[in-house]
């Protein structure tokens, strides 16, 4: 074996190599969409390599953290430069344009009690089957909302376009 073979380093370099080919791809894409879809790109694949990674701690929990955060901020900045709320309730978009809506909607509110468990498990301060039973569902659930509302996201393009 070789004596300067460090397998944990190796683990390292997988990921550095995932995040280059991830920005690359990314970075492929933007010529087809909007900064804000990039974005949600962008937190989508951290949110998906995440939830990869679920048995990985070490991973899965600061990907989750940055990719849910970076979604959340993006919610943000859709509302207040764009009026996002005002938009949803004003009854302009199509069925597919509404469900991206609905389903970003719920894995948002999920987000936060998701969050507050998955910290808490994190510090210690819940280890309990239940609690981790728990998280799991909710992540699940989250996760497969996002996904919806990811997909569904390309329907906006026409939208954006007007």
């Amino acid at each position: 074996m070789n004596p300067h073979f460090n397998p944990s380093r190796a683990g390292n370099n997988r990921i550095v190599l995932a995040l280059v080919a991830n920005a690359g791809l990314l970075l492929w894409f933007t010529q087809f969409l909007t900064p804000y879809m990039f974005l949600a790109s962008l937190s989508y694949s951290l949110l998906l390599w995440g939830f990869l990674q679920r048995r990985n701690r070490r991973l899965h929990v600061p990907l989750m953290n940055v990719g849910i955060a970076l979604d959340i901020s993006l919610v943000l900045l859709l509302e207040f430069q764009r009026d996002a709320i005002g938009t949803a309730l004003g009854f302009g978009l199509n069925p597919l344009q509404q469900g991206h809506i609905a389903a970003s909607s719920i894995a948002l509110v999920l987000y936060f009690p998701l969050l507050w468990l998955g910290w808490s498990i994190q510090l210690g301060r819940t280890n309990t089957p239940k609690s981790k039973e728990w998280h799991k569902r909710m992540g699940i659930a989250a996760f497969a909302f996002r996904s919806i509302g990811f997909l569904l996201m390309f329907s906006l393009l026409d939208h954006v376009a007007k």
